[in-house]
């Protein structure tokens, strides 16, 4: 398809009225056409709930939930021992609908020359939608590359999965706060000296965005080692009562009790967070008070 595309000759309300009657999986891949049909697209105002963006060995892909379905925006790898670039040019690019699995209502494109950042800024731009909900990362990535490929897009929430091999990836909890995510859940864990560091640029104003970190504690750690290299040199005051903390999710309001006995920390703005440990000292939550 191209510019030429017959349906796009169409004079705009008869091409909208189209566009409107069409699956959504052929109006996104319609769109990545030209820009004249994009901004058709576009003006159509297509009402979508969010938009994750997944990155794993096999694959890189965005999931846009909508309606209580999904469509799928996905990039296999054939090359899997390749260190993964988000930026290569891509020669292979597959749009689906429904649960990842089924093959139904797929529309498989070759494009030429198009990055896989691209795709997702073009994707947040046909649904008006200025940043994703989740970042998800399950395979080793050398996470200052990551952090220049995607500076430009934003993400509500990260998740690192168990799968991803940190102890081989050279990345710093710290580096976490610059991306300036409100959520953030890593299932592997990071040396207490680096959790230190990461409390004390927060304390200091960065990512005043953060809202929740849940993390694992390096194995075998102590309530000692915790608070002498943890939290080192940060003033903390043990929380003093159970406490409700409430975080919103895509329109559901959860709450969640945190228990006394946490270590409250004060930012330099006078924001407090609570930190919390389970009592084995193994697993890290960070709850922020706005």
């Amino acid at each position: 398809m191209t510019s030429g595309f017959p349906l796009l000759r169409l004079p705009s309300k008869p091409l909208r009225f189209l566009l409107q009657t069409m699956k959504l999986v052929d109006v996104v891949s319609i769109s990545f056409t030209s820009k004249a049909a994009k901004r058709h697209v576009e003006e159509l105002n297509i009402n979508v709930s969010y938009i994750n963006m997944f990155l794993s060995t096999s694959t890189m892909r965005l999931v846009v939930h909508f309606n209580g379905t999904s469509l799928t925006i996905q990039i296999p790898e054939n090359d899997f021992s390749e260190p993964r670039k988000l930026n290569k040019k891509l020669n292979y690019m597959k749009v689906k609908k429904g649960p990842i699995a089924e093959e139904a209502e797929v529309f498989e494109w070759k494009p030429s020359g198009i990055r896989f950042k691209e795709i997702a800024s073009h994707v947040l731009e046909i649904f008006h939608k200025t940043e994703f909900d989740m970042l998800m990362i399950s395979f080793d990535y050398v996470y200052d590359i990551m952090l220049q490929e995607l500076k430009d897009l934003k993400f509500r929430r990260l998740h690192i999965w168990a799968n991803c091999h940190l102890q081989r990836v050279p990345m710093k909890l710290e580096d976490l706060l610059v991306s300036n995510i409100s959520e953030m859940r890593i299932d592997k864990s990071f040396p207490l000296n680096q959790l230190c560091l990461f409390l004390k640029h927060w304390i200091n104003g960065s990512n005043d965005r953060l809202e929740y970190l849940e993390m694992n504690l390096p194995a075998n750690s102590t309530k000692t080692q915790f608070i002498s290299i943890a939290l080192k040199g940060i003033d903390y005051q043990l929380a003093p009562t159970d406490k409700e903390w409430e975080s919103a999710n895509n329109g559901l309001i959860k709450t969640t009790v945190v228990k006394a006995g946490g270590f409250d920390i004060r930012r330099n703005d006078g924001t407090i967070a609570t930190v919390t440990v389970d009592e084995t000292f193994q697993y890290l939550r960070m709850f922020v008070w706005k």
